[in-house]
């Protein structure tokens, strides 16, 4: 996919109500050190059709 990246598996979406949730794997939570609640930023690459989580 990209340089530098590691694959770690996939996510699935979940629908909840009008919003869409996407479930993070807890190898993910580990390494990021992220808690319940916390926010990510989004960004989506169109050009590689990929969507990036970075914890601000």
């Amino acid at each position: 996919m990209g340089e530098g990246l590691e694959f770690v598996g996939s996510v699935t979406v979940l629908k909840s109500g009008s919003l869409y949730r996407v479930t993070v794997p807890k190898k993910i939570v580990d390494k990021m050190g992220l808690k319940a609640g916390e926010k990510l930023l989004v960004y989506y690459d169109p050009g590689r059709n990929a969507v990036v989580l970075v914890k601000p």
